[in-house]
């Protein structure tokens, strides 16, 4: 559980044996400096340069250039540096864009990387580059470049994101400016960055999140605790509703006796009444079957008197038929005159369609003509047009306009004559519908006369129906009346018995309404009981996490926040005391005072005695501060390099301006200290001609007219 809060890295730090100080510095894996080409990089056009091996010495005056070569080789491995190293500060004054190409090995294999700069409104950036690997060039942006080589030089990928390399500014290359910074900062600034450059501030962070974690732990806690306070509450109303659901099923064994005698008396009384309800079911059917048959009489009375009268109607409504109109004829006539109607309309409609279309062609003409004669320049070409050009075209649609006049006269004409050959055909189908109607109503007025004569033939046979069915209606009457003159009187009796069963009903429902009451509420006893055991349950195992909580808070706050510090300590010191030796070894090597002497605090602070007595290191010569200072970088450089035993720039030096304000003996103690780092590569930059004596190569730098350039 706690690794999901703390980023708890391996503890156990494997040191190497870092005593033997002459070692010989293994050359697999390590980078060495081949060239670097510049193109307007501050007060540089264009510059190629070549790193040989051994120690080379960047000479020249103050102000000539040498630092530029620094920090463009920190710009090609890593970029701008926020706060560090800005663009403006490297691209040339009045340059658009500058450039950086710097070649190094690693294991003999030679790599090539390139990184462009280029001027915008309001700054200076860097823009994508390029990793030249085996001969295969890729394009990387700058983020991607930089993973590149921190890869490559087996530094850390955290490193992607912070603003500089801490490994490569306190093993490779310091500033100038910077040399002293660290052995004159307070005692936390300085410790805040040797954390770092050790990796040990993972111990620091560790204690941090334990301390975050625990606060975590302690407010769930208080969470937990909160969820528990009515848990003594919750167990009392669970005893409770526990009684009371063992009193309401006592009540409901003792109910159910009466439930049943309630139900039984029921059952009996109405089986009682079954007999009566029977005798007064077939009471009722007499009585609704006389009442039915004296209803049918006085209804086959009605149809008998209105089927004579009927009967009597039609005798006196036969008359003699007209004869009827030729109708077939007729109706032929007619459906001629109506074709003859479709085809006129049909030839109407195509007279007036094309005279639709020859007016639309004619606007169209018109306004073409218009649009010509009001162009000035061709919509394509965009040329002036011909006044001639545009009067030939006007002339042609004119003629045109002209023959579409012709033919839409031409049209309105025919259109005309159709209309009026159209009012002719539809006053001869008038008369013709007029005849229709009249041979129609003929025909009619025979079929309804037909009617008639088989309506009165009809009614003569349901006249004698009628009758046979009254005479048997009669006959069913006095059926009736005689059987309810059979049957007892039994409206009494089963009121009586009706009154009887309400009674036992209502005692009945008393009984199931009490029986139905226990039984909700021995379900509601159920319900609340199972939310309170879930409850409980939940508790119960709150509780349990509680006690493990309990015991990881007490882990995490005890013991291993302090364990984390003891591990801090421990680590501290293991790198104090080699760090301490180194700085010791190269204090001693570097000034000439021997009864000046140099230790390291507890907190690495340096601690400069003379004579027994102790010197502020600000109170020290110029070049004393500067020894102080190198041997502090020299022993940082080499305590970082074994302990980060991944890395490959191991075996490359940069030293800038290392001998301010040495004597000349301090220069020839600088000799022997850089004999015994036995480097393959080490970069000096100085403006001193003593120093000139203790390098291999010599790269001199002048600058003429505001540009630097290297000479022979």
């Amino acid at each position: 559980m706690v690794l999901r809060y703390i980023n708890i890295v391996e503890t156990r730090t494997t040191f190497s044996t870092i005593s033997n100080f002459k070692c010989t510095i293994c050359l697999i894996d390590l980078v060495l400096l081949k060239s670097l080409r510049l193109k307007n990089i501050r007060s540089y056009l264009e510059q190629d340069i070549t790193f040989p091996e051994g120690i080379v010495l960047l000479a020249g005056d103050i102000g000539a250039g040498k630092s530029t070569i620094l920090l463009a080789i920190e710009f090609a491995l890593f970029g701008l540096l926020r706060g560090e190293l800005s663009g403006s500060a490297l691209l040339r004054n009045g340059a658009r864009e500058g450039k950086v190409e710097l070649s190094f090995m690693i294991n003999d294999r030679t790599y090539t990387i390139g990184r462009t700069l280029k001027r915008t409104k309001t700054s200076v950036e860097q823009d994508a580059g390029y990793l030249v690997e085996d001969g295969l060039r890729r394009e990387l942006t700058a983020i991607e470049l930089k993973a590149a080589v921190l890869h490559l030089l087996g530094y850390p990928d955290d490193l992607l994101t912070k603003s500089k390399s801490l490994i490569y500014r306190y093993t490779v290359y310091t500033p100038q400016e910077e040399m002293k910074r660290i052995i004159l900062d307070d005692t936390e600034s300085r410790l805040v960055i040797l954390r770092k450059v050790f990796d040990i501030e993972k111990y620091r962070r560790i204690s941090d999140n334990a301390n975050t974690y625990a606060k975590l732990l302690r407010e769930r806690k208080r969470a937990y605790e909160g969820q528990l306070v009515d848990e003594p509450l919750k167990q009392q109303q669970w005893e409770q509703k526990h009684q009371d659901a063992r009193v309401v099923q006592q009540a409901l064994l003792d109910i159910q006796p009466r439930l049943n005698t309630a139900r039984q008396a029921v059952r009996e009384h109405k089986a009682g009444l079954e007999a009566f309800e029977q005798q007064r079911a077939a009471l009722h059917n007499h009585r609704a079957s006389l009442q039915a048959t004296e209803a049918e009489l006085i209804m086959l009375a009605q149809h008998h008197q209105q089927t004579q009268t009927e009967i009597a109607q039609l005798a006196n409504a036969q008359q003699e038929i007209a004869p009827v109109p030729a109708l077939q004829d007729i109706t032929q006539s007619l459906q001629q005159k109506q074709q003859e109607l479709q085809l006129i309309d049909q030839e109407v409609n195509t007279h007036i369609a094309a005279h639709a279309e020859l007016r639309a062609t004619r606007q169209l003409s018109e306004s073409t003509l218009r649009k010509i004669m009001a162009l000035e320049h061709c919509p394509t070409c965009l040329q002036m047009v011909d006044p001639a050009h545009k009067h030939q075209i006007a002339e042609q649609e004119q003629q045109k306009a002209q023959s579409l006049a012709t033919q839409l006269e031409s049209y309105e004409h025919a259109v005309m004559q159709s209309k009026q050959k159209k009012q002719r055909i539809l006053q001869e189908l008038t008369t013709l519908q007029q005849h229709h109607a009249a041979a129609q109503t003929a025909q009619v007025k025979l079929q309804h006369a037909q009617l008639n004569q088989q309506r009165k033939q009809q009614l003569e046979i349901r006249l004698a129906q009628i009758t046979a069915a009254r005479t048997t209606a009669e006959a069913r009457k006095q059926s009736a009346v005689a059987q309810l003159h059979t049957l007892p009187d039994l409206e009494q009796r089963f009121l009586t018995g009706k009154q009887q069963l309400d009674v036992l009903l209502r005692q009945e429902q008393q009984v199931v309404v009490e029986h139905a009451t226990l039984v909700e509420h021995a379900k509601h006893l159920r319900e609340t009981l199972t939310l309170l055991d879930q409850d409980l349950t939940v508790k119960r195992q709150v509780r349990k996490q509680l006690e493990q909580l309990n015991v990881l808070h007490h882990w995490v706050d005890e013991f291993f926040s302090g364990l984390m510090t003891v591990m801090e300590k421990h680590v501290m010191t293991k790198v104090y005391h080699d760090f301490n030796a180194f700085f010791q070894q190269w204090f001693g090597l570097l000034i000439e005072d021997e009864v000046l002497v140099a230790r390291l605090d507890e907190t690495f602070s340096p601690i400069v005695q003379q004579n027994g007595y102790d010197i502020e290191v600000m109170n020290l010569s110029g070049g004393e501060k500067t020894a102080c200072a190198l041997a502090y970088r020299l022993a940082l450089n080499r305590v970082i390099t074994h302990l980060r035993s991944g890395i490959h720039t191991k075996d490359a030096l940069i030293l800038d301006e290392p001998t301010d304000g040495f004597s000349a003996g301090q220069i020839e103690r600088l000799r022997d200290v850089l004999e015994q780092l036995r480097a393959r590569q080490i970069l000096l930059v100085s403006h001193e001609a003593a120093i000139e004596s203790l390098a291999d190569h010599v790269l001199r730098v002048v600058k003429e007219e505001h540009t630097s350039k290297i000479v022979a």
